[in-house]
């Protein structure tokens, strides 16, 4: 296939972007814990900094296994109705926000620290659908080039700029601000599904010729 062709059939196709940016936001927000998550323990709890390292990568492994638990959820719930991916992908993207927003208003306590571990269960688990959508919505011929593409957009939009937009509204309201707000970019990611949601079935179409094509679990 010719370059611009590849190009066309990957920028051009709206549920795909909207697949694309929404799991970007919603890695934006896992990027900004993944980093901050460390500083924040040390200045609100008291930590040793040893100790708030290891407890911080504590909920980094939650997220990791929650990331695995939200795809196979997925391909669960999605097995009969592909489209389902994306009413999993809002619901990942709604409950984090949720829980994280609710999670640092809290005082410093155990109640906190289980809303914080509650939301890195689910701050990643749209990476699986958001897969499977890219996968759908492409040929067999260039899922090597749109998966990248997709790796590429949650790099440039999520894992690069979460720490630094979370460190820049630190600089004005405090760490803890900054992260009772930046959570919201989950809500962002929603929306996103939602749009790309509407767009999923004619694109799906256009793809293969009036046809449905071979669906990839999510």
């Amino acid at each position: 296939m010719e370059p611009r062709r590849i190009v066309r059939e990957l920028l051009t196709v709206p549920s795909m972007l909207c697949a694309c940016a929404g799991s970007a936001l919603q890695l934006l927000v896992m990027a900004a814990l993944l980093a901050w998550l460390p500083s924040f323990l040390s200045r609100d709890y008291g930590m040793a900094t040893g100790r708030a390292g290891v407890a911080a990568a504590m909920l980094v492994l939650m997220a990791g296994v929650g990331m695995v638990a939200c795809g196979a959820l997925t391909d669960r719930v999605a097995r009969r109705a592909p489209a389902r991916k994306w009413q999993m992908a809002i619901a990942y993207s709604v409950v984090c926000c949720v829980l994280l927003m609710t999670a640092f208003r809290l005082p410093a306590g155990h109640a906190q620290l289980v809303l914080i571990g509650a939301g890195m269960l689910v701050v990643g688990g749209t990476a699986g659908p958001a897969s499977a959508m890219v996968a759908n919505l492409t040929r067999p011929a260039i899922h090597a080039t749109a998966f990248a593409t997709l790796t590429l957009i949650n790099n440039l939009l999520g894992l690069a700029p979460g720490p630094f937009l979370t460190g820049v509204l630190a600089d004005h309201i405090g760490l803890t601000g900054a992260l009772q707000w930046i959570p919201l970019a989950g809500a962002g990611a929603a929306l996103l599904f939602c749009i790309g949601r509407r767009h999923y079935a004619a694109d799906l179409r256009r793809l293969d010729g009036h046809s449905v094509p071979n669906v990839v679990p999510a």
